[in-house]
């Protein structure tokens, strides 16, 4: 279970979550010991990072069991929920994906190559500026790009266009929506993936 560690840690949980959606992510704590004073689910000791957001813990309220900790997307910051209420993220969903990130030139010219041998159209990259518009960062560390070419005119900011892809037919990077059709390629692993719809 996800035990924040750290602001960074929590800036990529934020990200990977609106990423994908996600309106809450649970979290490895709980006040079910004792009201109030949440620990870690792992050791039950002290909380490492604590990033409560605006009234939270309330307990909902005081009329409701909440004893589990949850980080809230909308509000950027960790409340109080009950522990069987069902979040739409898990840590686990993050962990064993890689998303192609772009390291420099020589790595771009070997996607491009692939992905015209394949006959593709566009390479979904790890990128988004889902937190701050126009600010591309990384989805695997919300770090600034180590790399970026983008494509002439690109990144438009066309209305939701919150992801980077590599488009083939401009030989450069462009802003993609959400949901849109493209190949993951695992650099790492030799493997690709089928074209799906995210």
């Amino acid at each position: 279970m996800l035990e924040l560690q750290n602001a960074l840690e929590e800036k990529w949980i934020d990200l990977q979550s609106r990423l994908r959606g996600y309106k809450d992510v649970w979290l490895g704590a709980s006040d079910i010991q004792h009201e109030g004073k949440y620990v870690s689910v792992s050791n039950a000791e002290r909380l490492q990072y604590i990033n409560w957001a605006s009234g939270q813990p309330n307990n909902g309220g005081g009329s409701r069991n909440e004893h589990c900790g949850s980080y809230w997307i909308s509000n950027r910051g960790m409340r109080d929920a009950p522990c069987k209420e069902n979040h739409n993220y898990s840590a686990c969903h993050l962990i064993g994906a890689d998303i192609l990130e772009l390291q420099n030139a020589l790595e771009e010219k070997w996607i491009d190559l692939q992905s015209r041998l394949r006959g593709y159209k566009d390479v979904w990259l790890g990128a988004s500026d889902i937190q701050h518009e126009g600010k591309y960062v990384s989805v695997s560390n919300a770090e600034r790009l180590q790399y970026i070419n983008w494509a002439s005119g690109q990144p438009s900011g066309s209305r939701n266009e919150h992801c980077a892809s590599y488009w083939i037919s401009n030989r450069g990077m462009r802003d993609s929506p959400l949901f849109s059709w493209h190949v993951l390629v695992d650099l790492r692993n030799g493997k690709e993936e089928e074209k799906f719809d995210l």
